[in-house]
């Protein structure tokens, strides 16, 4: 079983979720029962979950531009927090974010659209909560919002420097 196995069954329409993953899971059955296993436990996702997963299909740039940004705003405020960067310099990252986030947002609803999904106010606040979760959140986050494998809306970080954003994350492409 690889990345690309996984991604497959979170990739498509929301409805057809279970049923890509019931093939892939009495695919693997034979060959390798604990990959089999993994995979019948894997969650359906959420409708935001989904329209994100959706959006680093399509719109790749998207969501690549959004983790970036959300990498560097991280190092300006723990730059900041040093005292060795500045406060212009955060504000810069900030407003980058905010532009990818808005980005990224309109990108995951015009994939709701497209689809026949309600995108009414309570949905894309979930998807942009989540998505600023995954650009300030961890590693795993970051990784699973860039393959389209999110299974569950995302709560952002508390207080401080974002969790999990550091010079060492794995490389997302």
């Amino acid at each position: 079983m690889t990345p690309e196995d996984i991604a497959a069954v979170y990739h498509g329409p929301l409805d057809g979720f279970v049923a890509r993953r019931t093939a892939l899971t009495k695919q693997l059955r034979r060959s390798d029962p604990e990959a089999a296993a993994t995979v019948g436990k894997l969650r359906k996702p959420s409708v935001s979950a989904w329209a994100i997963d959706q959006l680093a299909v399509v719109r790749p740039d998207l969501v690549t531009e959004l983790l970036a940004a959300g990498a560097d705003a991280g190092r300006a405020q723990r730059a900041v927090a040093d005292g060795a960067g500045s406060a212009e310099a955060l504000g810069v990252a900030s407003a980058r974010v905010r532009e990818a986030l808005d980005a990224a947002v309109n990108g995951a609803t015009d994939v709701l659209e497209r689809d026949g999904h309600a995108t009414g106010e309570e949905t894309a606040r979930r998807i942009r909560t989540t998505l600023q979760a995954a650009a300030g959140g961890s590693s795993e986050e970051r990784v699973a919002a860039w393959r389209g494998t999110l299974d569950r809306d995302l709560a952002p970080a508390g207080f401080g420097a974002p969790e999990g954003l550091d010079d060492d994350a794995p490389e997302l492409a």
